[in-house]
């Protein structure tokens, strides 16, 4: 199995010269869990150290998401979320276009 970084290697070894990652924002408000924090956070350490331009997204989540809440709200008027004490901010924008095209998240892409 190719590791991150291995990945990397490859692409750069092709020509490639930038790397948008979408992320989660669980590897800030969670950094202790395996699959956010440990996972997720390598993979955002493997880009970094990458050598190449690079920009990391860590959206919350997105409206499209909001379907899966369309029972539990028509049933009992409620949303329920996995973490009581961080907000979920959604976007309605595509998860990449919006932070990229701004440039509202500071990295050496730009």
């Amino acid at each position: 199995m190719l590791s991150p970084r291995d990945i990397l290697d490859v692409a750069k070894a092709g020509g490639v010269q930038r790397v948008v990652l979408l992320s989660s924002q669980g590897v800030a408000t969670r950094p202790g869990s395996a699959s956010h924090g440990d996972v997720a956070g390598a993979i955002e350490d493997a880009v970094r150290e990458s050598g190449m331009a690079w920009k990391i997204l860590r959206p919350g989540g997105f409206h499209s998401n909001a379907y899966a809440w369309a029972e539990s709200v028509r049933a009992e008027r409620t949303v329920s979320a996995p973490f009581a004490d961080i907000g979920l901010p959604t976007s309605p924008r595509s998860p990449a276009a919006s932070p990229v095209m701004t440039g509202s998240r500071t990295s050496p892409l730009g």
